[in-house]
């Protein structure tokens, strides 16, 4: 039917662009490569269109500000008064300082986050036994929906993290850790997230051999939050960063 055929030239296509571009490994892994580059340039069409305005006022004005902040080598603990951690603002300022001090230039980096979010959503869904069409659907939805926004990316990869673990009937000590290790990179990107990973890791945990494996949540944890902490260690913000931290926790805790 038409559904076949177009599911079959879209296929043909993706292998087309990653022959051309000398992608290799598994074509399910080429075709993945390819639409996250898709979905990525598409939200990027619609970042660097600004919704109609040029420049946005609110979270997109907020961003840049520190963003650009961090990338001219400003604490930003001590500068401002800091809603999340600064590792979505780090992530940006490293593109900017990349491609450029722009708008522009934070806005690629969110559409790369977009494009990124829907591949991982694609996978999540093929991993959980969804057909190809629901996992195109799913990553066509996340890049619609703000899918650069840095809140929608950490959601996109705890859904891979969760469909990964679930794959497993019996997961082991490396299921755990690797959760784990999730939940600690998203720490200072959004707290809420790396809970709600750290909730995921204990569950996996208990569905294996507790006794054997609960140790390796809070080793996991360290293990994903270690970049993040010799980052601010080498910006003379590791204190900062764990009082922000604490207060932040105790702030989630209140709500």
């Amino acid at each position: 039917g038409p559904l076949r055929r177009l599911k079959l030239g879209v296929g043909r296509i993706a292998d087309a662009l990653a022959r051309r571009v000398r992608l290799s490994g598994p074509r399910l892994l080429r075709r993945l490569t390819v639409a996250a580059a898709v979905v990525g340039g598409l939200t990027g069409v619609r970042l660097l269109a600004g919704h109609g305005q040029p420049f946005g006022l609110s979270d997109e004005g907020f961003m840049y500000m520190l963003s650009r902040a961090w990338a001219a080598g400003d604490n930003l603990y001590e500068s401002f008064h800091l809603l999340y951690h600064t590792g979505q603002y780090a992530y940006l300022g490293s593109v900017m300082l990349l491609v450029g001090d722009s708008v522009a230039g934070m806005r690629l980096g969110l559409a790369l986050l977009g494009g990124i979010g829907a591949a991982a959503v694609a996978v999540a869904v093929r991993w959980a036994g969804g057909p190809r069409w629901l996992a195109g659907v799913a990553a066509l939805a996340v890049a619609v929906v703000d899918s650069g926004l840095p809140q929608t990316f950490a959601m996109a990869v705890l859904f891979v993290a969760a469909a990964a673990a679930a794959r497993d009937e019996r997961p082991g000590a490396r299921h755990v850790l690797a959760a784990s290790a999730v939940a600690g990179a998203l720490f200072p990107w959004r707290e809420d997230a790396a809970l709600i990973g750290v909730a995921l890791a204990l569950a996996v945990a208990l569905r294996s051999r507790p006794s054997r494996v609960l140790w390796t949540v809070p080793a996991g944890f360290v293990l994903g939050l270690a970049p993040w902490l010799l980052l601010a260690a080498s910006r003379g913000e590791a204190a900062a960063l764990a009082a922000h931290a604490y207060g932040r926790l105790q702030l989630l805790g209140t709500r």
